[in-house]
């Protein structure tokens, strides 16, 4: 991301952007919902086996905030350190010049990418060095 000079989310601000719902201020299991439903994101259930283009699951997998492709498709990296929860952002995981391990949010189309991994809180982590073809970022709005 700073090739770019953008910054990628932190991991509360992937997990709001996700699955808030701020016209019922709470924490959804999905992007749509509390229900697994198919057909919203591109997980292993699709059985597309590679990555889709953005939007291609809009607006049925859409988060409350209308992003695409929150869940599914690939992970997404998160500035935060890949710490155990809860969240305590004096822990110094918001450290962008660590090499440690990052936060990957939601989840991918391949084996990493099973319905049970979809949801909004589903976390995992690795080394933001390592390249993978699931793996992705998205930015946050200055």
């Amino acid at each position: 991301s700073r090739w770019a000079g953008k910054l990628l989310p932190a991991e509360p601000q992937w997990e709001k952007a996700a699955g808030w719902d701020a016209a019922t201020k709470t924490k959804l299991r999905y992007p749509w919902g509390d229900s697994w439903e198919d057909g919203r994101c591109n997980t292993i259930e699709a059985n597309l086996e590679k990555t889709t283009e953005v939007e291609a699951f809009s607006p049925q997998g859409d988060s409350a905030y209308g992003i695409a492709d929150v869940v599914g498709n690939v992970m997404e990296w998160c500035s935060s350190g890949h710490e155990d929860h809860p969240y305590n952002q004096e822990d110094g995981r918001e450290n962008l010049q660590s090499e440690s391990q990052k936060v990957l949010k939601g989840c991918a189309w391949n084996l990493y990418g099973h319905s049970s991994w979809a949801r909004c809180g589903f976390r995992d982590g690795g080394n933001p060095r390592d390249w993978y073809v699931i793996r992705g970022f998205r930015c946050v709005l200055p």
